[in-house]
């Protein structure tokens, strides 16, 4: 049967390929000739310009056992091993993952700064901020969108009952909130937003996140629908018809230490699968 290939996003322009592709023949003819690395870098990227984004291996994923497709470096059980296998931090090139093949050409990196100011929230939202608990009673509150509202106007939206506003503003308790972003202390936060008919909204759970962040837009959004935090995050994604393909390296166990590139789906409407991991290190050390 063989590979059935099937493309999930972000096709090459039909107009564009040819141009591409004689780009490439050229490139290749003067890599014969020069053998020069820059030139073999070009040409990889852009034969993954020319590759689909993932691809289905359903072959080659039945006649192989777990171990295999989870541990393809044979990382020995419990080793002190400090040599990471991660493919992150390459640009052209494939990745076997669970049961696809995905072309790295595809995937941009995501950018080492915090992402929650970027999020795609909603645009009938004049205010928002989140409210960070950095441990005991310590609080502080960053604006994303807006100017701090008055007290007064605070206070009124806080009477309301819940039959008008069924999320009332709650004081504030240590364990509120969610995306813990700086382990292994206590800081949690939440988001506070204003609609533009003066209703206020409290997040204090992931669930409830997509009352203001309705749709997942950008890469960021479909990276914090699947950490729910503000850290920096060390992976790549590709846009897709469905919403974003996301691989990310993470810490899979806490005794022993493991990491594995892990690669996930999401969708417009934020709904998530993994879709399959390679283990990159293993340790003997424990949280």
């Amino acid at each position: 049967m063989g590979l059935v290939f099937f493309c999930i996003a972000l096709q090459v322009n039909a107009q564009k390929s040819p141009q591409i592709q004689q780009q490439l023949d050229l490139l290749k003819k003067s890599y014969a000739i020069s053998n020069q690395p820059a030139l073999k870098k070009k040409i990889d990227s852009l034969e993954g310009l020319l590759n689909p984004t993932m691809v289905r291996l359903e072959n080659i994923f039945e006649n192989n056992s777990i171990e295999a497709l989870e541990n393809p470096h044979k990382i020995e059980e419990r080793t002190n091993s400090t040599i990471d296998y991660s493919v992150l931090k390459k640009n052209t090139g494939f990745l076997d993952i669970g049961e696809f093949r995905i072309n790295l050409s595809r995937f941009t990196n995501y950018s080492q700064e915090p992402i929650i100011k970027s999020l795609s929230f909603l645009d009938s939202l004049v205010y928002i901020a989140i409210v960070n608990n950095r441990g005991g009673d310590k609080f502080d509150t960053t604006i994303i969108r807006g100017k701090k509202p008055s007290p007064s106007l605070i206070k009124n939206l806080q009477k309301r009952p819940p039959s008008i506003d069924p999320y009332t503003w709650q004081e504030i308790r240590r364990k509120e909130g969610f995306g813990n972003d700086c382990p292994p202390g206590n800081c949690t936060h939440y988001f506070i937003a204003i609609t533009k008919t003066n209703r206020l909204i409290k997040v204090s759970n992931p669930d409830d996140m997509m009352k203001i962040l309705p749709r997942i837009k950008t890469g960021n959004d479909a990276f914090f629908q699947i950490v729910q935090n503000n850290s920096r995050p060390k992976g790549k994604y590709a846009k897709t018809k469905e919403g974003f393909l996301v691989l990310l390296n993470e810490k899979i166990s806490n005794c022993p230490i493991n990491y594995a590139d892990v690669m996930y789906r999401v969708d417009n409407i934020g709904n998530m699968v993994q879709l399959g991991r390679v283990i990159t290190k293993k340790t003997t050390l424990c949280n």
